[in-house]
């Protein structure tokens, strides 16, 4: 009995470690390379609070809709009372129990708001759906064109000259000929990969201090200050770049081209059928993802000092910020399913779910704030991108980094083709076969429903149920493979367009699609079903949900207004 009980307990303990790890997964993805930069546009204080308003009511809204789950199983299944009353007769029936874990394996967040809210619910459910995962592969492109090309910097010469003092007596008629030759030094220092034997010998023979004190002593002997007779600096005479250093300067047309090579290869991908043969892939990304924010941690300690740049509260941006750390709490979409997987451990669920918002938010906070007040208002877009490649490490970083987005994009990709396909070439779609019965036909619904097996006894009280579900979207055999290929084909197409014509606004658009599609998902959408299948709602919690609604509809608005307005800035 002791080795039995011993057993189970590890059964359990296996179970609980797995379940976790789906449920971080879930949650923690590449879009925390973000964060800091979201801590730029928010301010520090700000940013602290809004972090942990966000976390609070993810979370709250997680455990929504997975209430609003069970709240919808009882609604197709109370064609009798002692369904609702959960009586002693309908636990023990077998078949009905049976019929109960069915459904409940089956249900989608999607079929959640066909039942709650019908099938306009269902729609806006599947649109963010795939209005979301569709941006965060624009956004892996355009990280990845962004960060592969920093492997090939232009080798950009800055000129540095003695720090002299001018004296007032200099006139600008003797300055004039230096201002010409630094012009012309400028603008052949940065002409080509890497700078032809004639250039170096320029730049060679302008960067002598002693021409230039020769010059300047012989043209005007009051050069030197007439009240010390002293010489000090001649400043601000070198090219002020637009980056954080001399050499952080990238060929343009190199993203282009690194995008186009990425395409084709994630087509590629986009061939699968059976998203189980990625399942390698995701273990690499999870690994990769780890590795690398371990390695930027590593990097923002070392030498860690403040910036004095560092802002309490930034109100004009702050949209920003909601909009991103909504898309960086990417689980909701999911999480219906991971519970329902859950056979043996869902009495854990909520245990486990508020240790993960917990971790996640911690991971968050600590890479967001710490990155932030390091490189202060000069954070880049993706905090890795502030790791100057002079060094291996940054290099190595940038690789880790990489492979992981490699890995996870074409699971991001999964859902949007799926959806893509149904809505194309589904019994009654745009371009499939049409549709011969209704679909609340009893009859079709026997045949077609993945609730019934071939031993299944039928019943009228089983048909009526099956009756209140959506039906689940199958591709028919008669579409040829050519047409869904050319689909998948054409999608990865169109994200690499987007990715080519957002090229500068990695942080921007991410917040963009958070204001959008996660807002909604995750806070809108849980509460309006709440609202809608919980049949005796409390005021207090009615409250609550009007006011995460609000919370919801107005920060995506703001979020959009401010994110599409500085993308169009950029331009």
């Amino acid at each position: 009995m002791d080795n039995i009980g011993q057993t189970r307990s590890g059964f359990m303990c296996g179970q609980i470690a797995v379940d976790f790890a789906n449920i971080f997964k879930a949650f923690v993805g590449a879009n925390y390379l973000s964060v800091s930069f979201m801590f730029s546009q928010s301010g520090l204080l700000l940013g602290i609070i809004g972090i942990l308003v966000i976390s609070c009511v993810e979370g709250h809204c997680c455990s929504l809709i997975v209430k609003c789950k069970r709240l919808a199983i009882h609604k197709i299944l109370e064609s009798r009372e002692d369904w609702l009353n959960s009586t002693i007769e309908a636990v023990e029936n077998p078949s009905r129990l049976k019929l109960r874990k069915k459904v409940e394996r089956r249900l989608t967040y999607s079929d959640v708001a066909w039942i709650g809210a019908g099938k306009w619910g269902s729609r806006v459910v599947t649109f963010m759906l795939l209005f979301t995962q569709f941006g965060f592969c624009i956004g892996y492109l355009i990280f990845l064109g962004n960060t592969v090309r920093k492997f090939f910097p232009v080798i950009q010469s800055t000129i540095s000259f003695p720090a002299l003092t001018l004296s007032p007596a200099l006139s600008s008629t003797a300055m004039s000929p230096i201002s010409t030759m630094h012009t012309t030094m400028v603008q052949n220092s940065t002409t080509s990969l890497f700078p032809t034997n004639q250039t170096s010998l320029l730049l060679t023979t302008l960067n002598s201090s002693s021409t230039l004190l020769n010059y300047f002593t012989t043209a005007n002997p009051s050069f030197l200050d007439s009240s010390t007779g002293n010489m000090s600096t001649v400043s601000s005479m070198t090219s002020n770049s637009s980056s954080l250093n001399p050499s952080s300067s990238y060929p343009v047309h190199l993203y282009y081209i690194i995008v186009a090579v990425f395409v084709p290869f994630f087509a590629t991908l986009a061939l699968v059928r059976n998203i189980r043969h990625l399942g390698a892939g995701s273990m690499v990304a999870n690994f990769s993802i780890l590795i690398g924010y371990i390695s930027i941690m590593a990097y923002i300690l070392r030498g860690f000092q403040v910036s004095h740049t560092v802002e309490l509260a930034n109100w004009s941006t702050f949209p920003i910020f909601i909009g991103g750390i909504s898309s960086a709490y990417e689980g909701i979409g999911v999480i219906i399913p991971i519970e329902s997987s859950m056979e043996h451990t869902r009495r854990w669920f909520h245990q486990l779910l508020l240790t993960v918002i917990m971790l996640a938010t911690l991971i968050l906070s600590t890479i967001g704030i710490l990155g932030y007040l390091r490189f202060g208002n000069g954070t880049e877009q993706t905090i890795i991108w502030n790791m100057t490649a002079d060094t291996a490490f940054p290099l190595v970083v940038y690789s880790v980094v990489s492979v992981g987005v490699i890995f996870t994009f074409p699971l991001q990709n999964f859902p949007v083709i799926e959806i893509c396909e149904g809505f194309l070439f589904a019994e009654g779609g745009v371009f499939g076969p049409a549709k011969m019965l209704e679909v609340g036909d009893a009859n079709i619904q026997t045949e077609t429903s993945p609730l019934l097996d071939s031993q299944d006894e039928v019943d009228p009280e089983m048909l009526a149920v099956l009756q209140k579900l959506p039906v689940a979207v199958t591709i028919p055999d008669s579409v040829a493979t050519w047409k869904r290929n050319l689909l998948r084909v054409i999608i990865v197409l169109l994200e690499g367009s987007f990715a080519l014509a957002l090229k500068d606004d990695y942080a921007y658009f991410g917040s963009f699609v958070g204001a959008i599609g996660s807002t909604t998902l995750g806070f809108i959408m849980p509460c309006f079903l709440h609202m809608k299948l919980e049949r005796s709602l409390h005021p207090v919690r009615m409250v609550v949900d009007i006011a995460i609604i609000s919370f919801g509809i107005i920060g995506g608005i703001l979020g959009v207004y401010v994110s599409v307005t500085t993308i169009i800035e950029n331009y």
